[in-house]
């Protein structure tokens, strides 16, 4: 004797179910690996990636009409080879800006988390001593600033500046895509 249960539904019902649901897939492209910038009491452009760098190699597709969104990643280690404290500084609000191209256009602000125009903040990265070090880990919606999937990317602080001499940064970068199968 069948028993059909609360909540179960027939394999008729299960196939309408499951043919509503999109199918996603969510793939990491790296970028760039250990990229190094030496920031001082001068502000420069450090690109981390050179703006004309062709971007995300070995997609699964290049349609651009099923990619939903795109992340761009950064991770990466701020170490201070001053003798004494050393941290970034953002005094002027155009120190110390994440800027991308993409698709070889103009640089453009990144949008993180706490600040809309991608400025880093006084003290950020901030080590105490000679010797120390600060992780970070920085994640930008970039979905609509990508114009062709497979296109060209930079990645540039743009004015670096720290306060004292000698704070080595080197960081990963990668895209985060997530597409629609």
């Amino acid at each position: 004797m069948g028993c059909s249960g609360v909540g179960q539904a027939s394999e008729s019902n299960q196939d309408e179910i499951l043919a509503g649901l999109d199918s996603y897939f969510e793939q990491n492209i790296p970028l760039t690996i250990n990229s190094t910038q030496t920031l001082d009491k001068t502000a420069a452009n450090k690109p981390f990636i050179i703006s004309d760098t062709r971007g995300a190699q070995g997609l699964i597709s290049t349609d651009n009409s099923k990619v939903q969104k795109v992340f761009l990643c950064i991770v990466g280690l701020a170490v201070n080879t001053y003798a004494g404290s050393n941290a970034l500084d953002c005094t002027p609000a155009t120190h110390n800006l994440w800027r991308a191209s993409l698709g070889s256009g103009p640089l453009t602000d990144l949008v993180n988390g706490s600040e809309p125009d991608g400025q880093m903040l006084d003290n950020d990265w901030l080590c105490h001593v000679e010797g120390a070090n600060f992780g970070f880990s920085l994640m930008f919606d970039v979905t609509s600033l990508i114009t062709a999937i497979d296109g060209n990317i930079g990645l540039t602080l743009e004015n670096g500046m720290s306060e004292q001499p000698s704070l080595v940064v080197t960081l990963s970068a990668y895209l985060k895509i997530l597409w629609k199968l």
